[in-house]
């Protein structure tokens, strides 16, 4: 009887996929200023031209 290396080859392919899987789990990529410490939220508003009126929205949330 021959056997195949199909089951072999099937399960080194799994291995291979979980292997990178748990790595790909643990690495943390942030962009700059994120972090598991911190969160930070903010806001962009007009504070002068046309649209300045909204800017006393981001004034009263800054207080």
């Amino acid at each position: 009887m021959k056997s195949s290396g199909l089951p072999a080859c099937l399960a080194l392919v799994a291995g291979i996929f979980w292997a990178d899987a748990a790595a790909w789990a643990t690495t943390k990529k942030y962009d700059t200023g994120a972090s598991d410490a911190e969160i930070r939220i903010g806001q962009t508003v007009p504070m002068s031209g046309p649209a300045s009126a909204y800017g006393l929205i981001g004034r009263a949330e800054a207080a």
